[in-house]
């Protein structure tokens, strides 16, 4: 599984979502993203079955009681090696990201 980590303070009753190109995360469909799960530091992770080797393109997404907030600005993108293992740790107000392979 490839795990997605952000760093994000949200209101209280709020969450993150991931949503993207692949099936794996929703095909773009807000109300088929994958959640994010909350630890302490306001630190988000999710876990996506994405094949080695494969590239999509993603955003997060803050969901609130009455709505979606979509990040702003250009997509975020990865390419995964084949690998069996990844962590990609994004930034919510930078596209680039970083990874690593275990």
């Amino acid at each position: 599984p490839t795990t997605f980590k952000i760093h994000r303070h949200v209101e209280y009753g709020q969450s993150l979502l991931l949503v993207g190109g692949p099936a794996e995360m929703g095909n773009w469909d807000g109300t088929k993203a994958v959640p994010l799960e909350w630890s302490e530091g306001d630190n988000w992770t999710a876990k996506v079955s994405l094949p080695a080797g494969a590239s999509a393109e993603y955003k997060y997404i803050i969901k609130r009681k009455d709505g979606l907030d979509w990040c702003p600005g250009q997509n975020k993108a990865v390419a995964l090696p084949a690998a069996v293992a990844v962590e990609v740790s994004d930034s919510w107000e930078h596209s680039t990201n970083t990874m690593a392979v275990t």
